[in-house]
């Protein structure tokens, strides 16, 4: 599950973003720590500033230079962020997409997250909007990290450009994926695992860009 492996053409915008992706050095960690980690420092008043940092020090995360407005890892962050406060789910998602675990591990966090209603069971619409949300981690957030005005980076304009045209096809790409996993039959937590093992490209974020790459190539547009 190596970033920028893929048979298919890596474009400039994906080379720089498997490049600052390996830099946030979620791999080795197990998606049971990311969660317990970041769920441990949320307080009464939600994951501040403060507290986001406490937990990127508790997992050895890199959440780049805090006191530096243009450094990108903290401005790719910021996009967890609503007003003062750090969206917990999107972080755990985001965190296990990045680590190299086991897709039914993977699975497993996602599960209970995805599962807010407690239900044992997850919808449709329910494994849609966790489709969407990695697409939008994916082709949203992650170029950004990218995003510089120097030869380190690409163009802000260019990036603007790759989300934009990745934006044209969440839709779509989001209903047929989920169609593979649900086929419009309720998942329990060992049903989602098994179909992540299946489709274990949905789980990390290089083999999630060659699915929507197959996906077009396919007449998909």
């Amino acid at each position: 599950m190596g970033c920028c492996t893929s048979r298919y053409t890596i474009t400039p915008e994906e080379r720089w973003i498997c490049y600052y992706e390996r830099q946030l050095n979620f791999k080795s960690i197990s998606p049971k720590t990311i969660e317990f980690v970041f769920k441990k420092w949320v307080g009464p008043e939600g994951l501040t500033l403060k507290r986001f940092q406490k937990s990127s020090e508790n997992l050895g995360i890199n959440i780049g230079d805090l006191s530096s407005p243009d450094d990108n890892i903290y401005q790719f962050y910021k996009q967890f962020k609503t007003n003062d406060t750090f969206n917990i789910d999107e972080l755990i998602i985001f965190g296990v997409f990045e680590c190299s675990a086991r897709p039914e591990d993977k699975a497993e966090v996602w599960y209970d997250i995805i599962d807010k209603d407690l239900s044992g069971r997850l919808l449709t619409q329910q494994v849609k909007d966790f489709i969407k949300c990695l697409y939008k981690l994916t082709y949203k957030y992650l170029p950004k990290i990218a995003s510089g005005t120097d030869d380190k980076f690409v163009s802000p304009e260019q990036i603007q450009v790759y989300i934009e045209k990745a934006d044209l096809h969440s839709e779509k790409f989001s209903a047929h994926i989920t169609d593979l996993l649900t086929s419009n039959i309720a998942l329990d937590k060992p049903g989602f695992q098994e179909k992540l093992r299946e489709h274990y490209k949905i789980t990390y974020p290089e083999g999630f860009r060659v699915l929507v790459k197959e996906f077009l190539n396919n007449g998909n547009k």
